[in-house]
């Protein structure tokens, strides 16, 4: 059994400003991919809890989940939120 700390759900975070965080620190959209498919490899069944800025246009979010989806996660939680900090509850 592997233990719930690598069970830990992956966190994308997309602030009014435009950036994207993924965990707790900023990625292009390449990188993005680039790390969602690593930790797809590990885990392909981690939920992926995507945070956006209410401000964020529903088509640029659509855009990331495409994203994450093309690097092969397929679990996802979406959250609006009214502007919260970068990779903070």
């Amino acid at each position: 059994r592997g233990s719930l700390q690598q069970k830990a759900g992956l966190e994308v975070t997309l602030p009014k400003d435009g950036t994207i965080w993924f965990q707790d620190h900023p990625v292009t959209v390449e990188a993005l991919v680039q790390e969602a498919a690593a930790e797809a490899v590990k885990d392909p069944g981690r939920t992926v809890t995507v945070r956006a800025d209410k401000e964020i246009s529903y088509g640029r979010v659509m855009g990331i989940l495409g994203e994450l989806k093309r690097a092969g996660l397929k679990d996802f939680s979406l959250s609006v939120s009214a502007g919260e900090n970068h990779g903070k509850i």
